[in-house]
């Protein structure tokens, strides 16, 4: 027994003796390619505030109108411009058609307030004719919409953030469309000259608040069978005029179907025939009144949504500060290499934790491309690295941090006269998670079985009774009904999620009310900075 302490006395005398050479294969490596690291950290003294008045007004994801009032940012309002194209490529309205009805359905996707207390109040809707079709050079948000100023349809319609947008046209304005012909429909172009479309919005509350309402447009979606395969399944989302003919000397009611935006005349019959999906883009515009915001931060930046006043950090701020750093550590931005760099731009939780939403979910920064027709905004952090700071709020810490390390090496090696340093600008840009749902139509009509069979089999349990198959006793025979009740609400849950896949990409929100206060570079204590990681070639030869 006396020989283990000895044995565990000489392994530690052993193991104490190992010695780790640090400069073992030093030597090996080429001078030139040794590096001094360093770190440092500068205040952003200079951030401006603009307004994102290129931002594009098209949208493939919704149709947003509604008005919201803030004591700070004054009006932002939103309206859309929605085209009425047949989903076919001919029509046929008989001889002496007679109108009987025009009906406009978009189904409910979301709604964005400032107060959470104004998410279900009422809303007057207008619908306006347009005098003329989008011209050739619209694209941006702040774009002029020509309109007329009568409503077309009957009676206001009135939405509260819930359900679908359904109204019906007048006749004088849907009598318009029994004149369609099929010269009409040989191209876009010519199609909406003659039919220019329509114009929606909300009227301006008389005071503070009001919401943005949103609602989906595309006629068709992609649907999953339960062997994998996809096939395209039509929505709600349409409008349908229905009308009297004659045809072949008989006098019948008919209807034809309108869909929403199309960028190309397309017969959707053969769509669905192709698996295929049309190319819709609603015309979204916004007006704001916080330009009086634009100009130097001081003490406060501000953030709007929509074309709304953003947050930009010019170029050549960031080249002074990191480049007088690395000749002060006696660098050559030429040389040098960025491995890290940030943004850090820090907040005050509001006293109303509530009001968090109104900060954007991710704050990316950006880039402004602009050529004789474009403008693109091209995010600066790399989506496909996870340990990238994207740009998402933090709000432990209070504050948005993107990474730009590969910006900034870019910016150090530019030339500080070079004119077009300001196309370095970064420009902070508000994103949102967008989820697209997928539907298992063979899996949905499972889960509609089987929710069936779990409420029955609550059902019994709690009143004895039989329903469907006698499933009197429960999921197990839980002797509990209350805990019966989880178990039926479980399982009915899980048939209903095996029906739908969900998945979510970030993408740019032009559509939610985003209003949020970050601090300035003149703010007393946290301000913005610049945080940055570099490394300089060692000398040579060494020191």
């Amino acid at each position: 027994m006396r020989k283990l302490p000895a044995i565990i006395a000489l392994t530690v005398a052993l193991v104490s003796c190992i010695g780790v050479d640090q400069k073992l294969g030093g030597d090996l490596i080429p001078t030139d390619q040794k590096y001094d690291f360093h770190t440092a950290e500068f205040d952003l003294d200079e951030i401006w505030m603009k307004s994102i008045d290129s931002l594009t007004a098209y949208s493939s994801r919704r149709i947003t109108i509604g008005s919201i009032r803030d004591e700070r940012f004054g009006l932002f309002s939103r309206g859309s411009v929605v085209t009425l194209v047949p989903v076919l490529d001919s029509v046929d309205f008989g001889k002496d058609p007679v109108f009987k009805r025009f009906k406009f359905k978009a189904g409910p996707d979301s709604t964005s307030v400032a107060d959470e207390s104004q998410q279900n109040i009422l809303q007057n809707v207008n619908v306006y004719a347009l005098t003329e079709s989008l011209g050739s050079k619209d694209y941006f948000s702040r774009a002029e919409v020509k309109h007329g100023t009568k409503r077309i349809t009957k009676g206001v319609p009135v939405v509260n953030g819930q359900d679908s947008l359904t109204f019906e046209f007048t006749e004088d304005f849907g009598r318009q469309y029994l004149n369609i012909t099929q010269d009409d429909l040989k191209d876009l172009a010519t199609y909406t000259k003659k039919f220019p479309g329509i114009y929606l919005c909300t009227d301006e509350p008389a005071g503070i608040g009001g919401r943005f309402d949103m609602y989906k447009f595309d006629i068709l979606e992609r649907v999953q069978s339960s062997s994998g395969s996809y096939y395209i399944n039509r929505t709600d989302n349409y409008a349908i005029l229905y009308f009297n003919g004659e045809f072949n000397g008989e006098r019948r009611d008919s209807s034809l179907m309108f869909y929403f935006s199309p960028v190309e005349m397309q017969d959707l019959d053969s769509l669905i025939n192709a698996s295929a999906l049309p190319s819709q883009y609603v015309f979204n515009v916004d007006r704001h009144e916080s330009d009086h915001l634009i100009g130097k931060a001081d003490d406060k930046i501000y953030i709007e949504g929509g074309s709304g006043v953003k947050p930009v950090v010019p170029a050549y701020e960031i080249q002074r500060l990191v480049n007088e750093e690395i000749v002060r550590k006696g660098g050559n931005p030429a040389t040098a290499l960025i491995s890290k760099a940030t943004i850090e731009l820090p907040f005050d939780f509001p006293d109303d934790y509530t009001t968090m939403f109104r900060y954007p979910k991710v704050l990316s920064p950006t880039i402004k491309i602009s050529t004789d027709t474009t403008v693109t905004f091209a995010g600066l952090t790399d989506a496909s690295a996870s340990d990238e700071n994207q740009g998402d709020i933090n709000r432990s810490l209070c504050n948005y941090a993107p990474d730009i390390t590969h910006h900034v090496q870019q910016i150090i090696r530019k030339d500080a006269d070079d004119s077009k340093l300001s196309d370095y600008d970064i420009w902070f840009l508000v994103m949102w998670y967008e989820t697209t749902t997928t539907y298992n139509a063979e899996a949905e009509e499972m889960a509609n079985y089987y929710q069936q069979i779990a409420y029955a089999s609550y059902y019994n349990q709690l009143y004895g009774g039989y329903g469907y198959g006698s499933y009197g006793y429960g999921y197990g025979s839980y002797g509990s009904y209350y805990n019966n009740y989880y178990n039926y609400a479980t399982m009915a849950q899980y048939a209903s999620s095996s029906a739908t896949t969900t998945t979510s990409d970030t993408e740019l929100d032009k559509d939610r009310y985003y209003n949020a206060v970050l601090r300035g570079p003149k703010a007393e204590g946290k301000k913005p900075k610049l945080k940055v990681t570099f490394a300089v070639p060692k000398g040579y030869p060494e020191k």
